[in-house]
């Protein structure tokens, strides 16, 4: 039986609790670490429903309200119009917002972390009083719908919770992993297929001759300026934007929120430039992959892309011993190209109002059947 729900109201709260106990090595998103640097970073007004039993946590789940103010990289109205541009609710004021957006804001997994020793029907217990207590919090944050991001295909449980629970879904985004054989990286190119070893050997021959050299570093004040031109060359490129004091603000956020700072893997040119980056994350024997860039100088149909986001990465993941890099979302086919293995992701919506809800479920299946859906497409 449980003790009920109890909202707790700071990731120091949730740390003191154990919350990070509950969490699996892939979790980093919703550990308290990057929580507490979303509550000082953005001063944002989460809220984390719990669960205890006999005085211990069981089960949890994040909740932020955003709205349209909100970046747009967690955000379900775009999504929406992502994933389903002819939906009624694509450009209509905004109806679904704002919007209790729960199980992280990370597009990589939305999940409720619930204690792994507990039978399939305490964790059922447990994910439908966290799923009850939803409707107070949105109704506290004015929301119009509460929403799960990237609910994995494969999380059985918490899928069946929400469908239960009336939400409904759409396919939302593709999750890549790598998971490197413990063998060592010749073992990781051998485990690719016929193209995809002539790839490598081919891309690694033409950056060595070229004369490129790659480092790992910490990230730093110095090195935020020197990598944020050359991922606003790609913005600029790829989105139309140019914002490359942004992006030097942003790292220098992350340096200052982060205890254990932020990673960056340098491609340097025979002269020394940097002329290539990636930061990445690391927790818990996991990588996980941030932001790439590129100087505008270097050939479009050059390689460096794949030795520094792939081959040195990996190089560099045997060398400290990790052996799983997550590569988050987008670019799915040439994350397959390179040994990533995937995992289809569901949004679940459920509006607050009645209006909304009923128009959600006038345009978009149950969850389950909306997962039923994709798996037959597929």
């Amino acid at each position: 039986m449980n003790d009920g729900v109890r909202v707790l109201t700071s990731a120091a709260e949730l740390a003191e609790a154990g919350w990070d106990d509950l969490l699996q090595p892939g979790d980093y998103y919703l550990s308290t670490e990057w929580l507490r640097a979303i509550e000082q970073g953005e001063g944002a007004a989460a809220s984390y429903p719990t669960v205890w039993r006999g005085g211990e946590l069981v089960g949890g789940v994040t909740t932020h309200p955003l709205d349209a103010k909100s970046s747009p990289f967690f955000r379900v109205d775009v999504l929406l119009a992502e994933h389903a541009p002819s939906s009624s609710l694509v450009g209509a004021n905004d109806p679904l917002l704002p919007v209790l957006t729960c199980g992280g804001r990370h597009l990589g997994t939305s999940k409720v972390p619930v204690r792994a020793d507990l039978s399939p029907a305490e964790r059922r217990e447990v994910l439908d009083a966290l799923l009850g207590s939803l409707t107070e919090q949105a109704g506290e944050s004015n929301a119009a719908a509460t929403a799960f991001l990237a609910v994995d295909s494969a999380d059985t449980p918490l899928l069946d919770a929400l469908d239960a629970a009336g939400y409904v879904g759409f396919p939302s985004a593709v999750h890549s992993i790598l998971r490197l054989p413990p063998e060592g990286f010749e073992a990781y190119v051998q485990g690719l297929d016929k193209r995809g070893r002539r790839y490598v050997r081919t891309d690694m021959r033409k950056v060595a001759a070229a004369g490129y050299t790659f480092e790992v570093r910490e990230l730093n004040e110095e090195l935020a300026h020197t990598i944020a031109p050359l991922e606003s060359s790609l913005n600029e490129k790829y989105d139309g934007v140019t914002a490359t004091a942004e992006l030097a603000y942003r790292h220098l956020r992350y340096l200052e929120w982060l205890p254990r700072g932020m990673k960056v893997l340098l491609a340097l040119s025979p002269e020394g430039a940097v002329h290539g980056s990636i930061t990445f994350l690391d927790w818990r024997g996991c990588l996980f992959v941030r932001t790439w860039g590129k100087h505008p100088t270097v050939p479009e149909n050059f390689p460096l892309y794949f030795s520094t986001v792939y081959y040195e990465l990996i190089k560099w993941a045997y060398s400290n011993g990790y052996h799983t890099i997550d590569h988050v979302t987008h670019q799915e086919e040439v994350k397959r190209s390179r040994g990533c293995t995937q995992t289809h992701k569901f949004a679940a919506l459920h509006g607050v109002a009645a209006a909304v809800h009923q128009q959600l479920t006038r345009e978009f299946p149950h969850l389950v059947s909306a997962v039923r859906q994709e798996n037959n497409h597929d």
